[in-house]
């Protein structure tokens, strides 16, 4: 069995040869085919890049890295035996993207009612842990209830580091006059370790999802302790953005072709850094009154559950280039309710009225705040807005919305251009958008943009462009500057999003 560490020597292989990959490409990354990934329940298909360059997002961080096939985990109900439960990357359980690939955590994960170190449906609860929910998700505790972070993941994979190793390496053998089927052997190369990472990162996503179900599940009483834990978590600022902002910059200039920060220029037939574009508003615009269209109850009680935990984790990533590490993830609760109230008043309207369209809401509470993810659109296609485990991640990437807040430990800004660069160092997906400044909110900052991305469309299973709008900005909470986005993803969330 292959350990976290074996993709090291994919990740070097792939940088060793990936700036004759980006130059040698046309516009979007060229033409690696779908990657086949295997899953327990069906097939894992991953779209190719996208063809405009920055402007339309890839695989990978930009939402169109997907599971297309049939459900991935075993059903959300917990096990009473042990031996066929669900492990973190051991046993019998789902590994991380086949050999060589990543696993999430190691052997002996938790198993409902046996075995592992887990929790035992009946037996005595182990004490909360911040930096593992429990003993029984130890095996994940090196990156920390789950976390899936550009910074564990790629540095574990032999990423950091090797991108002047990389550009070295291109200039002594492309410079040298290879030719033109070198450069397309490496373009093919490149494709094949970038899917690999990928197809690692989305099944390890899905194990740890499943994992946190079965452990917070295992009881009433421990569920209970879990999320109170979880709701004082919500209240300590967050500080790592700045590390994620840079490992995130660092993946983009290996991937151009895969983030709004680069362009490609047909001409010279290399993409160009245009992240600048994001350090000051372009325009300004007004969105005047929202009239709200609907209500969204909380719940007395919080309900786990592991689709919410992948929709939220998968969303951040995809859409913000943001690692979110879910202490809670389920239904809509009064401590849900209580920081999405830290939202702007036009904010909050627009995300009440999207509520009203979607298949499903996925809620959660993590360190700094909080977020939800409304998946399935009922008004643009109320035949297929049914949302369930086999079509979660198709319907994240063509036909969802996000919205998450979190508090951070950066002053408050001062200027609309410090708020903004603010918003972009804490979602670092949206470098190299054109933001425009909204003026008649009522408190911070808002910034909006338009653009699109590649999804996958949830009854045909083929890679479709779908059209994004983005809403960003800072407020300031008890002192503390709390940065939030709204995105929508698909025609039913940009109307109504875009409704006054």
């Amino acid at each position: 069995m292959a350990s976290k560490k074996s993709l090291a020597p994919i990740l070097l292989s792939a940088l060793l040869i990936l700036p004759g990959a980006v130059f040698a490409q046309g516009p979007g990354g060229g033409g690696g085919g779908a990657s086949q990934g295997g899953s327990s329940g069906g097939t894992s298909t991953r779209s190719q890049p996208s063809t405009t360059g920055g402007s339309v997002g890839g695989p990978g961080m930009s939402g169109a890295a997907v599971n297309t096939g049939g459900a991935s985990r075993g059903s959300s109900a917990p096990q009473a035996g042990g031996g066929g439960g669900p492990q973190a990357g051991g046993g019998g359980g789902p590994q991380a993207g086949g050999g060589g690939g990543s696993q999430a955590g190691g052997g002996g994960g938790p198993q409902a009612g046996g075995g592992g170190g887990g929790p035992q449906a009946g037996g005595e609860q182990p004490a909360f842990s911040p930096d593992a929910l429990s003993e029984g998700m130890a095996g994940l505790a090196e990156r920390g209830l789950g976390n899936l972070s550009l910074d564990s993941f790629f540095s574990e994979s032999g990423f950091t580091g090797f991108q002047d190793l990389a550009d070295q390496t291109f200039e002594s053998v492309f410079g040298a006059g290879q030719g033109q089927q070198a450069a397309a052997d490496a373009s093919t190369q490149a494709q094949g370790a970038y899917d690999q990472l990928w197809t690692d990162y989305y099944t390890a996503v899905d194990t740890t999802a499943q994992t946190y179900y079965d452990t917070v599940s295992a009881s009433t009483d421990y569920a209970l302790q879990a999320y109170q834990e979880a709701v004082d978590y919500t209240t300590q600022a967050v500080d790592d953005y700045a590390g994620t902002y840079a490992d995130y910059a660092a993946y983009c200039a290996t991937y151009s072709w895969d983030c709004y920060s680069y362009t490609y220029d047909s001409t010279s037939g290399s993409y160009s850094y245009t992240g600048d574009t994001s350090s000051t508003a372009t325009t300004q615009v007004t969105i005047g009154d929202v009239t709200i269209n609907g209500s969204y109850p909380a719940e007395t009680s919080p309900t786990p559950s592991a689709d919410a935990y992948e929709a939220l984790v998968v969303f951040a990533n995809d859409q913000l280039a943001v690692t979110v590490d879910p202490l809670y993830a389920g239904s809509f609760t009064g401590d849900v309710q209580t920081i999405m109230a830290y939202l702007p008043a036009e904010i909050q309207a627009l995300l009440l009225n999207a509520t009203s369209i979607s298949g499903n809401a996925y809620w959660g509470l993590m360190a700094g705040g909080a977020g939800v993810v409304l998946v399935g659109d009922c008004a643009s296609s109320p035949s297929a807005c049914a949302v369930n485990s086999d079509n979660l991640t198709t319907q994240l990437s063509s036909a969802s919305a996000g919205t998450y807040g979190f508090l951070v430990s950066a002053a408050a800004p001062t200027s609309a251009d410090a708020a903004l660069q603010l918003v972009t160092q804490v979602y670092p997906k949206f470098t190299g958008l054109s933001f425009a400044q909204v003026t008649d909110v009522e408190t911070g900052y808002l910034f909006m943009a338009t653009t699109a991305s590649m999804g996958i469309d949830p009854v045909t299973y083929q890679p479709v462009s779908v059209v994004k709008v983005i809403y960003s900005g800072v407020v300031t909470v008890n002192g503390q500057s709390f940065v939030y986005t709204l995105v929508g993803i698909g025609e039913g969330y940009v109307n109504i999003l875009n409704q006054r």
